[in-house]
C-alpha cells in the first residue's frame, strides 16, 4: 500500500526525558518521506510501562491510533491465584493424558495439524504455528483425551518470571462435552511451574468464549489492556 512499518522504538532510560524520542520519531518520519512512502503502521500494546511517553510521541507528530479487536490481560497475582480454593479443585477428566511441549514438539505439533481433518476449524491466532520461540516446556501442553488430540496451550518466556500465553485452544467436540475445559488447562499448566510469577493472556473482545472465560474467572487477579495500531500519513 505503499506504507512501511515501524518494529521498534527504543530509547534506553538514561537518556530519556530530554525530548530525544522526539527527535527518533522526527528522523524516522523524515527518513520514509525520502524512500518515497505516504505512510507509516505500527502496532504496540499499552501493557507496557513506556506507553504514556510513546503516546505522547506519537500526537506530536500527528499520528492516527486506533484501537483494535486484540485485548491483554496481565495476571500479575500469579501466585495468588495458585492458592485459591476453586483453583486447586479444577481437575482435568480422568481419560485425559498431558505431554509437555518443547520447541521440536511445537514444530511436530505444527505439521501435523496441518494434515489432520480438522484443522480448518483451527482459527489461525490460536494455531501453534502462529506463537513465537522460547517456548515453556513445563506450562505448554498438549491435550489428548482418549488418544485423540482435544486442545493444547502454549506458553512463552518473555523475561525471567514473566510469561505469555501465545495460543489456547480447545476443540468444539470436547468443550461441548467437557465444562470448562480450557479453563482447567490453564489451571494445570500453571500449576506445573512453579517459577512464573506473571502471565499475559490474548485475546479477541467481542463473542469469543476464550475472551468472555479469561474475563470472567481472571479479571480480579490482573489488570486489562489492549492492542493498537497507528498511522502516520506522510505529505
Amino acid at each position: 500500500d505503499g506504507g512501511v512499518q515501524l518494529l521498534s522504538f527504543f530509547i534506553i532510560p538514561s537518556s530519556r526525558s530530554k525530548g530525544l524520542g522526539l527527535q527518533l520519531m522526527s528522523a524516522v518520519i523524515d527518513m520514509a518521506k525520502g524512500e518515497g512512502y505516504n505512510k507509516i503502521h505500527a502496532n504496540y500494546k499499552t501493557l507496557w510501562p513506556d506507553t504514556v511517553a510513546w503516546e505522547k510521541i506519537l500526537t506530536q507528530t500527528n499520528w492516527k491510533i486506533i484501537d483494535t479487536e486484540i485485548q491483554y490481560l496481565l495476571l500479575d497475582q500469579l501466585l495468588q491465584l495458585k492458592n485459591e480454593l476453586w483453583i486447586r479443585s479444577y481437575k482435568l477428566p480422568p481419560n485425559s493424558h498431558l505431554i509437555s511441549i518443547n520447541s521440536n514438539k511445537l514444530n511436530y505439533l505444527t505439521n501435523w495439524i496441518s494434515y489432520s481433518s480438522w484443522a480448518a476449524d483451527i482459527p489461525q491466532d490460536v494455531r501453534p504455528n502462529k506463537a513465537i520461540q522460547q517456548t515453556n516446556a513445563d506450562c505448554s501442553l498438549l491435550l489428548l483425551i482418549d488418544h485423540d488430540i482435544a486442545g493444547w496451550i502454549i506458553v512463552h518466556d518473555l523475561e525471567d518470571g514473566i510469561g505469555q500465553v501465545s495460543a489456547l485452544y480447545i476443540r468444539k467436540k470436547y468443550s461441548e462435552k467437557y465444562k470448562s475445559l480450557a479453563l482447567k488447562l490453564i489451571v494445570e499448566a500453571f500449576r506445573r511451574n512453579q517459577i512464573l510469577t506473571k502471565a499475559y493472556f490474548g485475546y479477541r473482545k467481542g463473542n469469543n468464549y476464550i475472551g468472555r472465560m479469561i474475563q470472567n474467572r481472571f479479571h480480579n487477579y490482573g489488570s486489562h489492556y489492549k492492542k493498537r495500531r497507528c498511522l502516520k500519513t506522510l505529505q
